[in-house]
């Protein structure tokens, strides 16, 4: 695992090196506390490393950390491809785009894809619950360029939030301009498209 800079992320080692340790004590014999103790771990730490068989679960959090750049590397990618190698132009085209990052972020992603430490980024990850919640609830205008991007591409993965994306705008304007007397057919229209939970 590499960080934005291309080296090794030290925590990965250290998570690798505790779960060991730690399985090899258990497999003595000695009790959490007497690992805690000797490895001058805290004991709910070693409880976890303990209960967890393979040591790749208690990587995930850690390598599927979120930078303020991977929301953007796809774009950089593809530039990259066409031909634009330079860093200062792509922090330029992304922070037009919403990034809030300096230019030594994009410089070290734009130095790993010039020497092929990385390739093609992995596809953007699904915003957590929240964040595309946030994004629904946003009149549209009001959305950062990126936040927009993001919305349409999960209303793209999902028609069912698609459609509740749509009745959730209809009510907001309903609210907004004081319809009230449309209630009933907006009601019909989320009932036509089976969305029990709305």
């Amino acid at each position: 695992m590499l960080n934005v800079r291309g080296r090794p992320r030290r925590i990965v080692a250290t998570i690798r090196e505790r779960h060991r340790a730690v399985q090899e004590l258990l497999a003595q014999g000695r009790s959490l506390r007497g690992i805690s103790r000797d490895l001058d771990l805290d004991y709910y730490s070693v409880r976890r490393y303990a209960r967890t068989a393979d040591v790749g679960e208690l990587l995930v959090k850690v390598t599927q950390h979120r930078t303020l750049l991977d929301d953007y590397k796809p774009y950089i990618y593809q530039r990259f491809v066409q031909g634009c190698r330079n860093a200062s132009q792509l922090h330029r085209e992304v922070r037009d785009q919403g990034f809030p990052g300096d230019r030594s972020v994009v410089n070290s992603y734009v130095r790993l894809l010039k020497q092929g430490t990385i390739t093609a980024p992995p596809p953007p990850a699904l915003p957590k619950p929240r964040r595309a919640l946030r994004w629904i609830m946003s009149r549209p205008e009001h959305l950062r360029p990126d936040e927009a991007v993001g919305l349409k591409e999960v209303r793209a993965a999902c028609l069912e939030l698609d459609a509740a994306v749509n009745h959730v705008r209809a009510f907001g304007s309903l609210m907004h301009e004081h319809r009230g007397d449309d209630l009933d057919e907006w009601i019909a229209q989320v009932r036509k498209n089976d969305l029990p939970a709305l």
